[in-house]
């Protein structure tokens, strides 16, 4: 005689009353604490969203700097629009392994990105126009 074949909601249950200690185990203990290094990997690609002025640029900048303690790497800060005067005011501010860049091709490899206010140069009202396309 063969087995009953079960179905979906009734594997499931099974498997739930399965983990049942498991889980319980899960929710009752304390969460592991993370940081930084151990959420985000490198090399990776990271969207940060919010609101204004709730710190969305300090956080990158913040991951920037855990990544060069950690791994040595350098990272840039890519401002294509910004004027000279105004790059190298923000330079100076800047720690010696950031630089500011205005072309992709200035990049180093193996560095972290920042690219602020990245929907400034890739509006979607101008996406279609020749002044979408960043240099």
């Amino acid at each position: 005689m063969t087995p009953k074949k079960l179905s979906w909601f009734e594997r499931l249950e099974k498997w739930r009353k399965e983990k049942k200690e498991f889980y319980a185990k899960s929710l009752m203990t304390e969460p592991e604490k993370t940081t930084i290094s151990k959420g985000l990997r490198f090399p990776g690609c990271y969207l940060i969203m919010g609101a204004r002025r709730v710190g969305k640029t300090g956080l990158a900048h913040e991951i920037a700097r855990q990544f060069h303690e950690k791994l040595g790497v350098s990272a840039v800060l890519h401002m294509p629009y910004a004027s000279k005067k105004v790059r190298r005011k923000i330079q100076a501010k800047l720690p010696s392994w950031m630089e500011i860049t205005v072309c992709m091709s200035e990049w180093p490899m193996n560095c972290v990105v920042i690219y602020d206010e990245a929907s400034q140069s890739a509006h979607a009202r101008r996406s279609q126009s020749h002044d979408a396309i960043t240099p």
